[in-house]
C-alpha cells in the first residue's frame, strides 16, 4: 500500500455509486470478481482497442511459472490472463511484467 504522499502524487480514486435495484444484476457480477479493479480496467481497455483483444507472449525465463504446458509459442490473450490468473498471489503489475505484447 502507497503512501499518503507517493499516492497524492501518482494515483487517483473514482468511486462508482450503484443502486441495489437497478443495478443489482451489475453489482452481483463485480462481487463475483476475485480482483474488481483489474476486471474494471480490463474492460475498459478492451473498450478502448474498440473491443480488440490484446495477446501475449511468456518470457522465456518465466516459462516454468505457466506451467508445463506453457512453450516460447503460447499465445495468451487478455481473457486469458484474468482466467489463469485468478487465485494468484501475484498481483497483475507482477504477472505483466512476465509477458510480451504482441502487436
Amino acid at each position: 500500500m502507497g503512501t499518503p504522499t507517493y499516492d497524492r502524487q501518482n494515483t487517483r480514486r473514482i468511486n462508482l455509486k450503484l443502486n441495489n435495484k437497478t443495478d443489482a444484476d451489475i453489482i452481483r457480477k463485480l462481487e463475483s470478481q476475485e480482483n474488481i479493479q483489474g476486471y474494471i480496467k480490463n474492460l475498459i481497455r478492451k473498450d478502448m482497442r474498440g473491443g480488440y483483444t490484446m495477446t501475449y507472449k511468456i518470457k522465456p525465463e518465466y516459462l516454468d511459472l505457466w506451467g508445463e504446458d506453457a512453450t516460447e509459442d503460447t499465445v495468451l490473450t487478455d481473457d486469458d490472463l484474468v482466467t489463469i490468473t485468478r487465485g494468484w498471489d501475484k498481483a497483475p503489475a507482477d504477472v505483466m511484467d512476465q509477458l510480451i505484447p504482441q502487436e
